[in-house]
């Protein structure tokens, strides 16, 4: 299992659940304007199938936000399957309700490939809008 935490921060914390994600790489390479937004907000990378969830439970109870960021469609993913786990253990931590940032429910469309990536353009408003609750 490979797990990444930046810095720690009091704003928001941001998962990425794929080790070739450029959702997630495309943030942590200082591109996304996360960084210029909130620049203490930490990420920390779950690559594996089953993260060790105290690790993200531990950041949320210190943020009390959630932003979890995948590349497969929002239904049945493991986004859902995370922030669930998250919030069985920690839901009165909780500042503002989990933020999931996924794909679409629809088919890979290999020639729309950077429109269904959830990239900074849909990563930046989501945490925006977790932090601003």
């Amino acid at each position: 299992m490979h797990r990444r935490r930046c810095q720690e921060s009091d704003s928001a914390e941001r998962l990425n659940g794929a080790p070739f994600s450029p959702a997630g790489s495309h943030c942590s390479d200082g591109s996304c304007s996360n960084e210029i937004v909130y620049p203490d907000a930490p990420q920390v990378s779950v690559w594996a199938w089953y993260p060790n969830i105290n690790t993200v439970v531990d950041s949320v109870k210190r943020t009390g936000r959630l932003v979890v960021v995948h590349e497969a469609p929002r239904t049945g993913g493991f986004a859902g399957e995370l922030i669930t786990l998250v919030v069985e253990r920690a839901m009165y931590h909780l500042e503002a309700p989990p933020v999931r940032v996924t794909g679409f429910d629809t088919p890979f469309p290999y020639t729309l490939e950077m429109e269904y990536l959830p990239l900074s353009h849909r990563i930046v408003p989501a945490i925006l809008s977790v932090v601003r609750s």
